[in-house]
């Protein structure tokens, strides 16, 4: 018995017991079942798939046909021994839309694509989304294309869908190079990811092939090349086309521009002469003592080497290649390194203003040809701070130079070899010493200058490093000192310093003094000895101060009787005799004296008063 649910039981076929268990019914639904009728639907024969022993569809009629009346879902329920089957038939009259999977296309990317859409044979008419009525269009653009195909009784429509496929890219290329004999023939490749093929064009657009070329590497095409083409192809499109040019590259013919020689210590400049380079590359190799300079390197086409190491035969190589170190070239260059000579001038380093002195070589190397002098700043021969009294024709030396500008100077000199090489240049300091101050003043005891009288001399500068010396000698009570004592013996007296400094340099003055006589000496004619502080001493005024040496000083009563007598300068009576005050009276007085080189006397009377 057959119920109407999903489920049933039935006997498994190969047991002898009575056991049952559960079998899920199954449902199959073809589209070949499914039917459509004209309207309105008046009998439609449904047939359930053959092989089954009973069938039972769902209006309850038994057997394996059934006759639908109207539209509507009916499902039959076939069984057999071992097996059950569900099968559903849909009755309708509403139009079929068929979209078969083999009428859907795509179009390559081109700008010239094209597809042909068909519709299924068999109908009456046809019409197309596109309002053409041909059985089939053509389309060069994707989107979606509907056609229309009545029958009797039913309408067909039918959908399109075209796409685009994408192209593949461009394959990624580089321009490729070849040494000349190198691998040949060499094979031509690209590096490309997810391709179908490789298509190879020759140049002028021939096709090649779908293996890569072979070049032929026999001779350079440098730097013309040849242009392949290569496209790569994806989901039956080929995709752009992109250009391999192939270059076949002879080894670079180069040489070296350089000076052949060079200074010791000294830089030049190295330059690659040749072709320009493809991808290409340079080595440099440089002698023990060269360094590269200026902030250059060994793979740079310019170097500037410098060459500490002097050599005659220095060999500097250079190797360029191309093709990112292949095809390599060599070529070499000879330099020759001038050592650099030396010298050094001697000459007195404390000298006096004035002074002539030698100027000369103490030593110089072999190579060492020619010379250039400088004194501070400027060259020998138009120095201002020296006079050049004699000189070799040798522009070593010596020379005999007469300083004539005080101060510190330095004397450079710069030895040079050949090709003008040059040392740097050695200095000395010469220390020119202006000769010492020797200027003096003089101060007189009482303000004037006497014939005889003592006068202090001072010098104006005064140093414990200098030596000093007066004249002439007899005048002064010490000649070597700075300050001292002299006498004016005559009318013009000549006085002189000499100053010599630590160095030997001497500096010297003179001065003409016309010293008077100073002999005028005046008496008064009456003192008071009483005490007072006022005219209480008699003695002789000097009227014009100066040098007076007294021989006798007396003075007698009016009897002639000596009260007070004395050969000291500073003499004076003070109104007493043996201690004894003096009476007031008139007194007598004599003085004998020298001044200005001559004896005077002087005498006369004076009044002492109590």
């Amino acid at each position: 018995d057959f119920a109407l649910d999903d489920i049933s039981f039935q006997k498994i076929c190969t047991s002898t017991d009575s056991e049952y268990v559960a079998v899920r019914l199954y449902d199959s639904t073809y589209s070949h079942h499914d039917t459509a009728s004209c309207p309105p639907v008046t009998a439609v024969t449904l047939t359930a798939p053959s092989g089954y022993t009973s069938y039972l569809w769902n209006s309850g009629t038994i057997g394996r046909s059934y006759v639908a009346g109207s539209i509507g879902t009916y499902w039959v329920y076939a069984g057999s021994f071992c097996a059950t089957f569900v099968d559903t038939f849909h009755v309708t009259n509403a139009h079929i839309d068929t979209t078969y999977k083999s009428n859907d296309t795509s179009l390559c990317a081109y700008a010239l694509a094209s597809a042909t859409l068909t519709a299924p044979p068999g109908y009456r008419s046809y019409l197309w989304s596109t309002g053409s009525t041909a059985a089939f269009i053509m389309v060069t653009s994707p989107g979606t294309y509907i056609v229309y195909a009545p029958n009797p009784c039913i309408m067909l429509i039918d959908t399109f869908h075209v796409g685009f496929r994408p192209l593949p890219p461009s394959p990624p290329t580089r321009d490729t190079f070849y040494c000349v004999g190198y691998g040949s023939p060499a094979s031509l490749t690209v590096q490309v990811t997810s391709v179908d093929t490789l298509k190879w064009y020759l140049p002028g657009g021939a096709l090649y092939g779908y293996n890569p070329p072979l070049v032929n590497t026999g001779s350079a095409n440098y730097p013309t090349g040849t242009i392949w083409t290569v496209t790569q192809t994806e989901d039956g499109c080929e995709g752009p086309p992109s250009n391999v040019k192939v270059t076949i590259v002879p080894p670079p013919a180069i040489s070296i521009s350089a000076r052949s020689w060079v200074c010791q210590f000294d830089s030049i400049s190295l330059t690659y002469i040749g072709p320009a380079l493809v991808n290409g590359g340079f080595t440099w190799s440089l002698p023990p003592g060269a360094y590269f300079a200026n902030g250059t390197s060994m793979t740079d086409s310019e170097v500037y080497v410098r060459f500490d190491s002097a050599n005659n035969n220095t060999v500097v190589h250079l190797t360029a290649t191309n093709l990112y170190g292949q095809c390599p070239n060599d070529s070499s260059i000879t330099i020759d390194v001038v050592k650099l000579p030396t010298a050094h001038a001697t000459t007195k380093t404390e000298v006096c203003l004035s002074d002539t002195v030698n100027l000369a070589l103490s030593d110089r190397s072999a190579d060492a040809s020619d010379f250039v002098w400088y004194v501070d700043t400027s060259p020998l021969s138009g120095a201002t701070s020296l006079n050049i009294i004699s000189s070799n024709t040798n522009t070593g030396g010596p020379f005999t130079i007469q300083w004539i500008d005080a101060g510190r100077h330095i004397i450079h000199v710069q030895a040079f070899a050949e090709h003008g090489c040059k040392d740097i240049p050695t200095a000395d300091t010469v220390n020119v010493h202006a000769a010492p101050d020797a200027s003096f003043t003089y101060t007189t005891r009482n303000g004037t200058l006497c014939l005889e009288d003592s006068v202090l001399f001072s010098a104006n500068y005064n140093s414990y490093q200098n030596s000093y010396m007066w004249a002439p000698e007899h005048s002064f009570n010490n000649i070597s000192k700075s300050i001292t004592w002299g006498q004016l013996e005559q009318a013009q007296s000549i006085i002189s310093l000499t100053v010599t400094d630590p160095f030997g340099c001497i500096g010297s003055s003179s001065k003409e003094l016309d010293p008077g006589s100073c002999c005028t000496i005046l008496f008064p004619n009456a003192f008071t000895p009483n005490g007072d502080g006022n005219n209480d001493f008699f003695r002789p005024v000097i009227y014009v101060p100066g040098y007076h040496r007294y021989h006798m000083f007396r003075v007698q009563n009016r009897w002639g009787q000596t009260v007070f007598e004395s050969l000291d300068n500073k003499a004076e009576w003070d109104g007493n005799f043996n201690g004894v005050p003096q009476e007031m009276g008139v007194y007598f007085y004599y003085l004998k004296y020298d001044c200005g080189g001559k004896t005077l006397e002087e005498k006369g009377d004076v009044t002492l008063v109590r």
